[in-house]
């Protein structure tokens, strides 16, 4: 769900960090942020790969903000757009079938 919010917005060309993710998904019924902190262990196995995380699928990227380098916007990478597309592509012909 995360990946997908991701790419959804990124694709409307909205920025959103992984902070952002967790106040627009919002908190359940408890007040508990639906998204808690494993949302970043999660996105971090769709980022690019590294020396911590070499198996990592490359899907997303970090992208600075000119005026806060503190912000880091998750943005899709050219793998991570194919991935979504499939993605899109599957479930809409799944959908097609029922």
């Amino acid at each position: 769900m995360a990946f997908l919010t991701v790419a959804y917005l990124d694709t409307m060309g909205k920025s959103i960090t992984m902070s952002d993710l967790r106040e627009l998904v919002g908190e359940d019924n408890e007040g508990q942020p639906i998204l808690g902190n494993s949302v970043e262990r999660t996105l971090n196995s769709f980022l690019e790969p590294t020396k911590r995380d070499p198996e990592a699928l490359g899907w997303l990227t970090h992208e600075n903000d000119a005026d806060d380098r503190r912000r880091k916007y998750l943005r899709l990478t050219l793998e991570g757009q194919e991935a979504a597309t499939r993605f899109i592509e599957a479930y809409q012909g799944r959908a097609l079938k029922e």
